[in-house]
């Protein structure tokens, strides 16, 4: 197995600066003290329908959020495939980049059709609250997964969604695409006092200009692809 601190830690240290509710964000919720190893699917932009009109999507064919109603008036069913058999998988964790959920969340959402109703315990009434969650191995099905959104008491944008899948050389993930690239993320600098810092040294971040400089040594030619791929997201 190929040693891998993953380039995709940036992209929750990045979304986990508050924008515009409160004035310091801790970037711990992500732990990546150790080494991990993990597969992200996107869920397609083609699923993000905008709100409801008379019960309808507003745009049907896709846009940058999604706005679900109640549950009896404009829940938003979603797709995302799983190509990858992960049966073997140590586990799996779902990615909400959720807008304006509100002080009391308004979230909710099932899998599958399963009873089990998830409830992201994170929101402001205007803000935006990044949640990571694990998720149920057996929730998920290899192929097409339906996700249903709905909002128990207000509504709400979600502007980005992801499945996150773990394995390692005695759990693994078996498909197409499924060898760690072999990098790390090495610095981080805001444009807010210019001082590039090691990406593992902790501490606080100001940004407040929503700009960040980060540097990544990625060896894999195929991993070179994906860092601009996470920036492309970041700046959503």
């Amino acid at each position: 197995m190929k040693r891998f601190v993953p380039v995709a830690t940036m992209l929750l240290m990045i979304m986990l600066i508050g924008l515009a509710h409160t004035p310091r964000v801790a970037a711990g919720m992500y732990d990546a003290d150790s080494e991990v190893t993990y597969k992200e699917y996107w869920m397609p932009h083609s699923q993000f329908t905008g709100h409801c009109t008379a019960g309808l999507p507003e745009f049907p064919g896709g846009t940058w959020y999604v706005e679900p109603g109640r549950l009896n008036e404009c829940p938003k069913p979603m797709q995302i495939n799983l190509p990858d058999n992960f049966a073997s998988a140590i586990k799996a964790e779902i990615y909400l980049d959720l807008w304006r959920n509100h002080d009391a969340p308004s979230a909710r959402f099932r899998i599958n059709g399963n009873p089990t109703v998830y409830t992201p315990n994170v929101g402001y009434e205007w803000g935006r609250t990044p949640w990571i969650s694990e998720i149920p191995l057996s929730s998920l099905v290899q192929g097409t997964n339906t996700f249903t959104f709905w909002g128990e008491h207000g509504l709400y944008h979600m502007h980005d969604i992801g499945i996150r899948l773990y394995y390692d050389e005695s759990h693994p993930l078996i498909g197409v695409d499924v060898t760690p690239v072999d990098g790390e993320l090495l610095t981080i600098k805001s444009l807010d006092d210019g001082v590039e810092r090691p990406a593992y040294d902790g501490g606080d971040l100001l940004v407040n200009n929503d700009s960040l400089t980060l540097k990544a040594h990625v060896e894999a030619r195929r991993g070179l692809r994906r860092v601009p791929r996470l920036l492309r997201r970041l700046r959503r």
